[in-house]
């Protein structure tokens, strides 16, 4: 802060979720990560198709200087989550444990370790059949967009926000 001679101030909000559940384990790179600049988000989305809709959450995933790093995200147990883990700059080659779902309702605790490699980033702008503008999803409509090798040796994605952007 300003004139208190600190260089960070951590605030910490009790908002009150649930909290019983977590998903947790190792982001492995394939060398040194500087995740400063660009730290590496992980985001756990409700999966409502159930009908248990769960509270979300997420983790940033910051620092410098090692090849792998902890995390763990609280969220309700007893529900579903889609679990999205990025970062510009790296690119997501594989997981251990399972995919991109998870799922809470056996148990209160899942591992899910990833792998990255350095890689680019994908930006763009989903425009509406004839030039009409921009595409922009309503409410409770989510759009995931995705992009493949020819040959199916690799794949990306990512949804589309609100906005009508996407960035994988």
């Amino acid at each position: 802060g300003v004139g208190l001679g600190l260089s960070s101030i951590t605030v910490l909000i009790n908002t009150g979720l649930n909290t019983s559940g977590e998903v947790k384990g190792t982001l492995t790179f394939n060398s040194a990560a500087d995740l400063m600049t660009n730290p590496m988000m992980i985001t756990l989305s409700p999966s409502c198709g159930d009908g248990n809709c769960g509270q979300g959450n997420f983790a940033v995933i910051n620092g410098s200087g090692a090849a792998s790093y902890s995390y763990m995200v609280k969220v309700s147990s007893g529900s579903s989550y889609w679990m999205t883990v990025a970062s510009k700059g790296w690119g997501k080659v594989g997981s251990e444990g399972g995919g991109d779902t998870i799922n809470l309702a056996a148990s209160s605790s899942v591992v899910r370790n990833f792998s990255f490699i350095s890689a680019g980033t994908i930006t763009g702008t989903l425009n509406k059949p004839g030039g009409a503008g921009v595409y922009k999803p309503g409410n409770n409509e989510w759009i995931q967009i995705d992009a493949s090798r020819v040959d199916g040796n690799g794949y990306t994605g990512g949804p589309l926000a609100k906005d009508g952007t996407f960035t994988f």
